[in-house]
């Protein structure tokens, strides 16, 4: 009895975040730390092997990896994601000649919105989607939430933006099998933007992506990459050092790269101008489309990011 309480008490400790991340501006050295404190022990990857740099897939090759096996194999490849995330959590029971699904209660402490909370109170794994990823925007200068896409063929298209396909489709198939919508506050759908800069996560409820921030000791709002700079710091400080420059603390080799904080820089830069033009023309008609604006509500606000950018 003692030790069935003990098996029950470990699995209800599960917690669940599901990133969707962009390998373009990471250092390939860096990977392997990055999952590591990601926790991350399952991979599926829509980037074939010999698309990515060897130190990358050196470290996909030491976790539980799945590539994508074909361009023409992309659809069927996101569903067998959404299989996987349900599988565990919907266990499948044959009775009667039918299929019935026992909900097993997991990720009672995880929380949907907040992939910093999941990180830090458990050693359980998480799952990674990598894909590449692309931040719009439209005419008028607004900033859309980034798109992970299948291919080249469908780039750009609201129908086939892998974060939002896997994150819906779960969340569906949960509440189908299921009969309820429980794990739509448990599981945390998040993703970052090409720059490591931008993270939201998935709000099931409102089918929306919400922007995330993350708070310091101080109350201070970060990007959430600021954070993890800050986890392999302090668990593997040997690789990734600080260093003092008048009395502030600097990490050597942070998230985001300067390389993509100067790219972030030039497309905000870029939306500001659009801006400019579009408030010069009051005939313009030009609205985005509804799924891609970012959720400004608790946001970092304009005055936040460039701070941060000016500190780096």
């Amino acid at each position: 009895m003692f030790l069935s309480k003990v098996i029950v008490n470990l699995i209800q400790s599960y917690f669940m975040n599901i990133y969707f991340f962009s390998p373009q501006h990471v250092r390939p050295f860096d990977f392997r730390f990055l999952m590591s404190v990601l926790k991350v022990k399952k991979i599926f990857s829509f980037i074939p092997p010999q698309s990515l740099d060897k130190e990358i897939v050196t470290t996909l090759d030491s976790l539980e990896t799945k590539y994508c096996p074909s361009p023409s194999k992309q659809v069927d490849f996101y569903k067998s994601c959404v299989f996987s995330i349900c599988s565990k959590i919907a266990k499948v029971n044959r009775a009667n000649n039918s299929l019935q699904y026992e909900d097993m209660n997991l990720y009672e402490e995880s929380v949907n919105f907040s992939p910093k909370n999941n990180i830090l109170k458990t050693d359980d794994e998480n799952i990674l989607i990598l894909a590449f990823c692309e931040t719009g925007m439209s005419s008028t200068g607004i900033i859309w939430t980034p798109q992970f896409h299948f291919d080249s063929i469908h780039k750009g298209s609201t129908l086939r933006d892998i974060s939002r396909e896997i994150s819906n489709f779960s969340c569906n198939l949960l509440k189908k099998r299921l009969g309820h919508s429980k794990y739509n506050n448990r599981i945390c759908f998040f993703k970052l933007d090409e720059y490591l800069m931008r993270g939201f996560y998935y709000n099931a409820t409102n089918n929306k992506w919400i922007e995330y921030w993350s708070l310091n000791n101080k109350g201070r709002r970060n990007p959430f990459m600021k954070f993890i700079s800050l986890l392999l710091y302090k668990t593997y400080p040997e690789v990734f050092t600080i260093s003092q420059n008048a009395g502030k603390t600097v990490f050597d080799k942070p998230y985001p790269t300067s390389e993509a904080l100067k790219l972030y820089k030039n497309f905000k830069k870029e939306a500001e101008n659009r801006q400019e033009e579009y408030e010069k023309d009051d005939d313009n008609n030009d609205y985005p489309i509804d799924g891609f604006l970012e959720a400004y509500g608790d946001a970092l606000s304009e005055e936040e990011y460039d701070n941060y950018i000016q500190e780096q």
